[in-house]
């Protein structure tokens, strides 16, 4: 999902907040709700923990141009063994 131990998005699953708010392959998070994002692991951590409907600002570099960006986070399914 990340790569070069910054926060740079290497593939986007279907189907997730991130596609639906059009993160892409390359982009890279800079920040999340204001607080910068310094690597791969800070942000997952950010994502991860964050309550299911809650609306994250994210700061999002691509291409040389910084957009804002706010997807709805959904809770992680549970897998069953």
């Amino acid at each position: 999902m990340f790569s070069n131990g910054v926060a740079q998005v290497d593939s986007v699953l279907p189907g997730t907040p991130a596609e639906t708010v059009g993160i892409i392959p390359g982009d890279h998070v800079i920040s999340v709700d204001g607080d910068r994002v310094d690597s791969a692991s800070e942000l997952q951590e950010r994502i991860f923990t964050a309550r299911p409907g809650s609306r994250p600002t994210l700061l999002v570099e691509r291409n040389g141009d910084l957009r804002t960006l706010r997807p709805v986070l959904v809770a992680w399914p549970t897998i069953q063994y």
